[in-house]
């Protein structure tokens, strides 16, 4: 294989299309099927031991351990722009993709697949479906013509696929992609507008590069991360891999990560950290959509570089989605910044204002970071080390007692640092780098991507809203309301008790 794919590349992608089928020519669309060609796009895991030892043996999965008494095995498949790559495949074909997640909201609500969080696969999901009609030019539902070709070569029927299938994934799913492209075949166009202005305009006030209209993204998958990202420069890495992250547990605010790579001062697209922002994206599973100052407060602040600790000093402008996919209501909004509030307060030092202003390095909207820029953010870097802890600087604002600070090194040598200044310069640089867009809701309004004409792929919003409910409450098997009234106090606090019974919206979505 190796020897070919240097010859031929295509033959390579060929052969991981037809091993995700399980080395044949024609799936069974069983859950085995369903389970590798999602998770060579996305991350879970699978519990069920016969299960994963189906997908190590004939699904390209690698097993990673087995338990002490030889009863359950860990599986898992690594990142592979090929697999991921030959998963895109399926899951475009017209038709495929209906059946192919059936199979996998069947699994998940068994208990066979553990997605974990169901919000968060379904988002996945959708930013990758949406990210595959942009490269391909494609939709869900379409077909190509007859004999299609593409960079990597002619369909042929001798490689023991349907000439159909073969000319639907010509064209390869891995490159580089506009945020625009991204965006406008993902969501609502009237959100995409909504955005795009809000972005340019932000750009044209600070002097930084606009990410929607210069910036390009280049994901096929999603990684695990098992630790907090705490470095802009992995941003890069991933880029190269063509790769997006899903958070470690615990981290603050923000669930996926895209990276999105903007040019340099002169216009090339050199993958290094300096050149990364990122598309933050949190996810929630309300039943019912929150009030506003709920999701305002966790689509702002708490989706930030600051917040979750990536980046306390973003040099670049970026993009924070909230998704609220089991809210009835079917609404979005650009929430920040506000452009009537948008200022800089009193007393904050010049080496700041430049920094969260640079128009004066006459940055325009090229793309450019000069060196001059970069040396003054790690000046106001190391000026303020404090801002490394920015969710507990976050909930200082406004805390007017707070003692005031000297800032340490050349800058701080002039006066006393303003304790009201200096506990809003976080949120201060956050409203100058942040596109914040709040969407409540699941359907082919918000997202046509989901969009289709194929009456199998019309299958899609369904199971997708099925992963979202995920496994059924096992004690609701249980008939004799006694014992399972005893059950429920010995698995849930009292705490949840109370909530169960008075807001059984807020019950479901926690569970």
């Amino acid at each position: 294989s190796l020897l070919d794919g240097i010859s031929d590349p295509a033959k390579v992608r060929t052969i991981a299309i037809k091993k995700l089928a399980a080395g044949g020519n024609t799936p069974t669309f069983d859950e085995a099927f369903a389970a590798a060609v999602v998770r060579s796009r996305v991350p879970f895991l699978v519990p069920r031991s016969d299960l994963a030892s189906e997908l190590v043996a004939s699904y390209m999965w690698w097993c990673h351990g087995i338990s002490e008494p030889h009863q359950h095995l860990v599986v898992g498949l690594p990142s592979e722009p090929v697999i991921a790559d030959a998963g895109a495949c399926w899951l475009h074909f017209p038709d495929f993709r209906g059946k192919i997640l059936t199979k996998f909201a069947e699994a998940v609500s068994r208990g066979d697949v553990d997605v974990g969080n169901g919000g968060e696969v379904v988002a996945q999901l959708i930013l990758i479906f949406g990210r595959d009609s942009a490269l391909t030019g494609l939709s869900i539902g379409s077909a190509p013509s007859k004999g299609a070709t593409s960079d990597i070569g002619e369909p042929r029927e001798q490689d023991g696929l349907s000439p159909l299938f073969v000319a639907n994934s010509a064209k390869k799913f891995t490159g580089e992609l506009d945020v625009y492209d991204f965006l406008q075949h993902t969501f609502a166009n009237e959100l995409v507008r909504g955005i795009a202005g809000t972005s340019a305009e932000l750009s044209q006030r600070t002097g930084l590069a606009d990410p929607v209209r210069v910036g390009k993204l280049s994901f096929t998958h999603f990684v695990p991360l098992y630790e907090k990202a705490t470095d802009p420069r992995e941003l890069a890495v991933l880029f190269g891999r063509s790769a997006a992250i899903r958070c470690a547990n615990g981290t603050a605010g923000v669930d996926l990560i895209i990276p999105v790579l903007m040019p340099d001062k002169n216009g090339k697209y050199y993958v290094l950290g300096e050149n990364m922002t990122s598309i933050l994206v949190q996810v929630n599973n309300h039943s019912r959509t929150p009030g506003s100052a709920y999701y305002r407060e966790s689509a702002t602040a708490s989706n930030s570089l600051q917040w979750c600790g990536l980046d306390p000093m973003p040099p670049q402008i970026y993009l924070s989605l909230y998704m609220a996919l089991g809210g009835k209501a079917k609404k979005w909004e650009v929430i920040e910044p506000d452009f009537s509030k948008l200022e800089i307060p009193d007393g904050v030092p010049d080496v700041y204002r430049n920094f969260i202003c640079p128009a004066s390095f006459g940055l325009g909207n090229a793309g450019a970071l000069p060196s001059d820029y970069l040396d003054l953010r790690k000046k106001c870097m190391d000026a303020l080390p404090a801002l490394s802890a920015a969710p507990s600087l976050h909930k200082s604002i406004g805390n007017e007692q707070k003692r005031p600070r000297r800032i340490s090194g050349d800058e701080g040598k002039s006066a006393p640092v303003a304790g009201s200044w200096q506990k809003s310069l976080a949120e201060t640089v956050r409203q100058h780098r942040q596109v914040s867009v709040a969407l409540h809701g699941l359907d082919e309004e918000l997202y046509p991507c989901l969009a289709t004409s194929s009456d199998e792929a019309q299958k899609t919003i369904p199971s997708l809203e099925l992963v979202l409910s995920g496994p059924p409450n096992p004690l609701e098997r249980v008939e004799d309301e006694r014992r399972r009234g005893i059950l429920e106090r010995m698995v849930y606090p009292s705490s949840l008790q109370k909530l169960r019974s008075a807001e059984p919206g807020v019950w479901d979505a926690t569970v």
